[in-house]
């Protein structure tokens, strides 16, 4: 019954996450068994937060399935928590193809960001569980983010998070989500260059997706004197004549 107090404890912590390590499978079981009715509250803990990542790599598939259940619908606010972050991006590390998951788990954790992604992405440490999520979902499960992304492209890319989760989105889409998101940024170009972080959006889709180049070229060359000289456009409008120059 002691596993929730030492869980709190630096020392604590440590004994348990060693118990995981070198522990057999009842080990596992017991700490489990205690941690699982705190484990939200456990997860922003300073220290049982990484009790809670390695219980998430020497679980077995049931027992993460009840860790995403009991989880899920606290897992934005755990997300935006300093320690809470790391609890959630080893969770959805764990859901990647590699492990099995079930689609009720993903569909579970989907819900739960779903409500909160443009908080989550425009956040210190929300936006790190997002491109977690990019990173190891596939991209059908993903489509949450590109809906929310592409519906406020001028709020995401023009933030200082939210221009690394952008071009994020654009290495791990699939042709049909990049093609979404990219004629946002495309429809939106001129504000965009114009932004501090947005003009670095709009030089990465330049140069990681060519066949959209011409587009934004042109919009750009109808007001090239313009933002030739403005501070933040002219990065891009060098940018256009480095990628155009043989």
């Amino acid at each position: 019954g002691k596993v929730f107090v030492l869980s709190q404890d630096q020392l604590g912590c440590r004994f348990l996450q060693r118990q995981l390590e070198e522990g057999t499978q009842s080990s596992v079981n017991v700490i489990f068994q205690e941690v699982i009715e705190h484990i939200v509250l456990l997860m922003t803990d300073p220290f049982g937060n990484y009790l809670c990542q390695k219980l998430l790599d020497y679980c077995s598939e049931e027992q993460r399935a009840a860790i995403v259940e009991r989880v899920a619908p606290h897992l934005v606010n755990i997300s935006l928590n300093i320690h809470g972050t790391r609890a959630a991006q080893k969770l959805v590390e764990r859901l990647a193809a590699e492990f099995n998951p079930t689609e009720p788990e993903i569909q579970a954790v989907v819900a739960a960001l779903d409500g909160g992604v443009i908080r989550l992405i425009q956040d210190l440490n929300g936006n790190h569980v997002v491109q977690r999520c990019l990173q190891k979902l596939e991209p059908e499960h993903n489509q949450f983010i590109y809906e929310a992304v592409a519906e406020n492209c001028v709020q995401v890319a023009s933030h200082r998070h939210g221009c690394c989760v952008f071009q994020r989105c654009v290495d791990f889409a699939s042709a049909r989500q990049k093609h979404q998101v990219v004629m946002q940024v495309v429809s939106q170009t001129v504000e965009l260059v114009q932004d501090a972080f947005g003009n670095y959006v709009v030089q990465y889709v330049l140069e990681q997706v060519p066949s959209y180049r011409p587009n934004i070229v042109g919009i750009i060359a109808m007001s090239i004197i313009e933002l030739s000289r403005q501070k933040f456009s002219s990065n891009v409008v060098e940018k256009c004549l480095q990628l155009a120059s043989p």
